[in-house]
C-alpha cells in the first residue's frame, strides 16, 4: 500500500475542503512537476512548507507509451472523435485562419488548458493536424517560456486520466481526485479506459483495486469525525495535527488496508450509492466500535486516577512515603500528609499518561479519536 497519492487531473488545488480532508488521510500527495502553471489556493502554501507535496516528473517513456496508444485510438476512431471533440465542430461559426479556429476569449474559456509537457511531440502534432487542439491565444505563463494548448474538456480529461494512470504505475502512487465520477484505480485509467470515456456517453464500470477500497473506507471513517465546518479550520492547524499524529495516521492506514484486503466482493459493485452504503456499514460495524471502545478505556483510566487521588487524600499516609525528604522528618503531620498526597498524585498522573499512551499505541483507530478531539 503506497502512502503517496497522485493528484489528477489538474495541477492546482481549487477545492479547499477536499485538500484539507486529503491532508488528514494521506502522508504525501504528488503532482506533476509543471509548477509554472500552478495557481493554488493560498492555503496550500502551508502544506507546501510542511513538505506535504511531492513533485513527479513526466518521463519520456510514459509520454511515448501514451502517444502510441492514443495514436492507435485516433486511427481507428478518428471520424467519431473529431465529430465529438474537434474544435471546428465545437465552434462552427468561428472564423478560420491558417487551419486554426480563431476563438474569442469567451469561447476559449470553455476549453481546457493543457500543459504541452504532458504530451509527446509527435502526438501533439497529430492532435493539431486532426483539429483536436491548438495553441492558446489568451493564456501565457509569466516567463513566456512554455506554450499551452486548448482541448475539449472531456478529451483533456481522458488524456490526463490515462497519463495519471501510467505515472502512478511507474512510481507506485495511488491516483486521487477531487472530481466526482472519476476513477481512482490504476486499472481503470489506461488508454482503453480513455477510449471508453471518449466514445461512450457513460463510462466508469470497472473493478476497484484494494487501494481504492482502502481509500474509500478511510475517507468515510475520517469524514465521521471531522467537523462539518472543516473549511473554516485554518490550514496551519491541519499541518500541526499532521505533525502531531503522524505515527497514529500510519497505523490507521495499515488497519484500513487490512479491512480492504477482505472486501474483494465490493470491488465490482456498480452503483456508486450502493457502494457507499456498503462502506458506511463496514465503518459502522468495524471501525466505530473500536473508536468507542478506546474512548471508554481512556475515560475509565481518568476516572480510576481520580478515585485513587481522592483515596490518597482521605487516607492517612505514614512517614515512609516521605522518608527520602529530610526536611519533612520534623514537619507537622499535616504537612507530611499534604506532600505525600502530592507525590502520589504526580505518580498517578504519570501512570495515567503512560496507560493512555499504551492504549493509543495498541489501538489502530487512535488516530480517529485524537483527530476528533483536536478538531473539536
Amino acid at each position: 500500500m503506497s502512502d503517496i497519492a497522485l493528484y489528477y487531473p489538474n495541477l492546482s488545488f481549487s477545492n479547499e475542503a477536499w485538500l484539507k480532508a486529503a491532508a488528514l488521510y494521506w502522508p504525501k500527495i504528488a503532482r506533476l512537476d509543471l509548477t509554472w502553471m500552478l495557481d493554488d489556493l493560498e492555503e496550500a502554501n502551508e502544506l507546501e512548507l510542511d513538505d506535504f507535496f511531492v513533485r513527479v516528473q513526466v518521463s519520456e517513456e510514459v509520454k511515448e507509451q501514451l502517444a502510441e496508444g492514443f495514436s492507435d485510438l485516433l486511427g481507428i476512431n478518428s471520424g467519431e472523435i473529431a465529430r465529438r471533440y474537434g474544435l471546428t465542430y465545437l465552434f462552427p461559426e468561428a472564423p478560420r485562419s491558417h487551419g486554426f479556429v480563431q476563438l474569442t476569449p469567451e469561447e476559449e474559456a470553455k476549453l481546457t488548458l493543457v500543459h504541452v509537457g504532458k504530451l509527446e511531440v509527435d502526438l501533439l502534432g497529430e492532435l493539431v493536424e486532426q483539429g483536436l487542439t491548438q495553441g492558446s491565444r489568451y493564456f501565457a505563463p509569466a516567463d513566456g517560456a512554455v506554450d499551452t494548448v486548448v482541448m475539449h474538456p472531456r478529451f483533456a480529461l481522458a488524456y490526463s486520466s490515462a497519463l495519471a494512470g501510467c505515472i502512478a504505475t511507474e512510481n507506485n502512487l495511488v491516483p486521487v481526485t477531487d472530481k466526482s465520477g472519476l476513477h481512482s484505480s490504476i486499472d481503470g485509467m489506461g488508454v482503453a479506459a480513455a477510449g471508453e470515456m471518449l466514445l461512450k456517453d457513460e463510462w466508469g464500470s470497472r473493478v476497484r483495486s484494494d487501494a481504492e477500497l482502502a481509500e474509500a473506507i478511510a475517507s468515510i471513517a475520517v469524514e465521521a469525525v471531522i467537523p462539518a465546518n472543516l473549511v473554516d479550520i485554518p490550514m496551519s492547524k491541519i499541518a500541526e495535527i499532521r505533525r502531531a499524529l503522524g505515527e497514529e495516521l500510519i497505523a490507521f492506514r495499515c488497519y484500513v488496508q487490512t479491512l480492504a484486503d477482505n472486501l474483494s466482493e465490493l470491488a465490482t459493485v456498480g452503483d456508486p450509492s450502493v457502494f457507499e452504503s456498503h462502506l458506511r456499514q463496514i465503518v459502522a460495524k468495524e471501525v466505530e466500535p473500536k473508536v468507542q471502545s478506546l474512548e471508554r478505556a481512556m475515560r475509565g483510566m481518568r476516572i480510576d486516577t481520580a478515585r485513587r487521588v481522592i483515596g490518597a487524600k482521605e487516607s492517612y499516609i505514614g512517614p515512609s512515603a516521605t522518608s527520602g525528604i529530610g526536611w519533612l522528618s520534623h514537619a507537622p503531620a499535616s504537612v507530611v500528609g499534604a506532600v505525600s498526597c502530592l507525590m502520589l498524585t504526580v505518580t498517578y498522573v504519570h501512570e495515567l499518561r503512560a496507560g493512555r499512551t499504551e492504549a493509543r499505541e495498541q489501538s489502530p483507530v487512535a488516530y480517529l479519536l485524537d483527530l476528533q478531539r483536536r478538531l473539536a
